[in-house]
């Protein structure tokens, strides 16, 4: 009987035979022979488990046993599967992780999907970064927040973040921060006299800062006729300028006299913004107790109401005729209708052969050169000696005093005009009640003259200037910082001719676009979620999945 007993192998080839009789009719004979394979290696295993042995023995056998498994077409079909998925996997993750770290030290990377290019450099932009050899630092006091809040109203900070990222990347001389002034408030102490507020961007070297406010980098500009305003995005020529100027070996001062109750005392900001806007340093200091600021070639009396000393006048005088200095220098003096009488001050400059009458305003009879009733009336700037030289077809005066020249050349002193009204416009007493429209002589008036001096006998060298402009209001941040008016030209190419730097351009013009076009609204809040939580977590979360699904059904095939 036990002869009979059939060994398991003989068993299992018998098993074998039968399974390819069953499938011989229905199955490919490749696939008859990978199940039967399959049941061999099956049975192998079964029969090594089931044999009693020593310990030494069947380590050997579980060994055995291990490598006839990972031998086994089912390890094989299921392993690679596996290894292939895990691969995939890692390769998806490293590759979302490399990207987002490219894009963090190569923003140039990231493409701009908006309509108006605003997260592009421009040409100029990108030559001004190439060019700096200062080590300069980008302050950009804002947080994510807070960049979040203005994106949501309508002012696209998103551009600032990213072209300064840009400018970094363009040369490492270049740094970016972002400041939290709650967080570090002692930041602002540098910078006291700045009323730095969230927004504002600070742009510095060791020689030099400017400030950039919101209205620097996001002008409104108003129609007069419509009166709708509109917001426009200057954050390429604004950064550009500011680096371009921060890194100059040397810039023109502007020093703005106080002590005697200046009408413009509330213009100073906006002054000091224009003037660095148009690469000059700006300091104030009072002439009665302090000294005219050292390389100052602007001298800007901002229509004082108390006359000057004689001490005083004596700075004024030295400053203008100080041979030692070879740089051209300027005194501008601006005035308004109603202003103090200035005996002192006026007898001082009608040596310079210019005086002004405080008692009177000129008003413009031609309608075609008013813009309604707000009393903005044209003036024509002087062309003809091209002083300064350019267009400036929309200039206003508004209430501007008349301002006379004595002679035309005097002691080595010669006078223009700069700016004239037409030939419709009269005088107006500013203690009269009665109109004189009709009754008062309609001719051209002066608002604006000069006086020029050389210092040399060769007449190339430096220059001592006296300017007085009629019109206080001219110089108003309303007339002056609109692109409607032609004020803001002007003056600056006014203040580079005082200061015989014409030929000096320290401004980046770059095209302006519309602020409030939205081409993307994602907040900083909406791209994180998608960079990092959508394309960085979730998919190859999704993919590794999807991967162990297919590995544990193809477990169990």
């Amino acid at each position: 009987m036990n002869s009979e007993k059939k060994t398991p192998q003989e068993e299992l080839l018998e098993e074998v035979k039968n399974a390819e009789n069953e499938t011989a009719d229905s199955s490919p004979e490749t696939a008859g022979k990978d199940e039967a394979e399959e049941k061999v290696e099956a049975a192998e295993v079964k029969e090594e488990e089931s044999k009693p042995s020593k310990d030494k023995k069947s380590r050997k056998k579980g060994e055995s046993n291990v490598k006839k498994v990972l031998k086994s077409r089912r390890f094989k079909r299921g392993g690679m599967a596996t290894i292939f998925t895990a691969v995939f996997v890692v390769v998806v993750i490293l590759i979302n992780v490399v990207v987002s770290l490219l894009s963090e030290r190569f923003p140039s990377m990231n493409i701009d999907l908006t309509a108006n290019q605003v997260n592009t450099l421009s040409d100029a932009a990108m030559e001004v970064a190439k060019e700096v050899e200062n080590d300069t630092t980008i302050y950009i006091l804002a947080t994510g927040d807070w960049l979040d809040y203005a994106n949501n109203q309508g002012v696209p900070y998103s551009s600032l973040i990213s072209l300064s990222d840009k400018l970094a990347e363009a040369n490492s001389k270049i740094k970016v921060e972002q400041v939290d002034l709650e967080k570090n408030p002692t930041f602002a102490n540098k910078y006291a006299d700045e009323n730095l507020s969230n927004g504002y961007v600070v742009v510095e070297t060791a020689k030099r800062y400017r400030v950039l406010t919101i209205s620097d980098m996001f002008p409104t500009e108003s129609n007069s006729q419509t009166g709708q305003s509109t917001s426009y995005n200057d954050v390429d020529s604004a950064l550009a300028t500011a680096i371009k100027q921060v890194n100059l070996s040397e810039v023109p001062v502007v020093s703005i006299a106080t002590g005697h109750s200046e009408a413009m005392t509330d213009a100073f900001d906006s002054l000091t913004s224009f003037f660095n806007e148009n690469a000059f340093d700006v300091q104030q200091f009072n002439i009665l107790t302090e000294d005219i600021p050292e390389n100052t070639q602007i001298l800007f009396l901002a229509t004082p109401m108390t006359d000057y000393t004689d001490d005083e006048l004596k700075k004024l005088d030295a400053y203008l005729s100080d041979k030692e200095n070879d740089k051209t220098r300027t005194l501008m003096v601006s005035a308004m209708p109603g202003q103090a009488d200035l005996p002192n001050l006026m007898g001082f400059l009608e040596e310079w052969g210019i005086s002004y009458d405080p008692t009177s305003v000129i008003l413009e009879s031609d309608s075609s050169r008013t813009f309604g009733n707000s009393a903005l009336y044209l003036s024509d700037a002087n062309t003809e000696d091209k002083i300064p030289d350019g267009d400036y077809s929309l200039l206003v005066t508004p209430y501007s005093v008349p301002v006379t020249r004595l002679f035309d050349a005097n002691n080595s002193i010669v006078t223009y005009t700069l700016a004239s009204t037409s030939e419709g416009s009269y005088l107006q007493k500013t203690d009269s009640e009665e109109d004189a429209s009709e009754t008062a002589e309609k001719k051209s008036y002066d608002t604006a003259v000069i006086a020029r001096k050389s210092l040399d006998s060769s007449g190339m060298g430096a220059y001592a200037n006296v300017i007085v402009l009629g019109s206080t209001y001219m110089l108003d941040p309303s007339t002056l910082t609109t692109s409607t008016f032609s004020n803001g030209t002007y003056f600056a190419d006014l203040a580079k001719y005082a200061t015989d730097t014409t030929e000096t351009n320290n401004t980046v013009y770059s095209p302006r676009v519309e602020a409030g076009t939205k081409d993307m609204t994602a907040t900083t809040n909406v791209i994180n979620f998608l960079g990092l939580g959508v394309f960085t977590i979730t998919i190859p979360v999704v993919i590794l999945l999807v991967g162990l699904v297919v590995y544990i059904r193809r477990r169990h095939l």
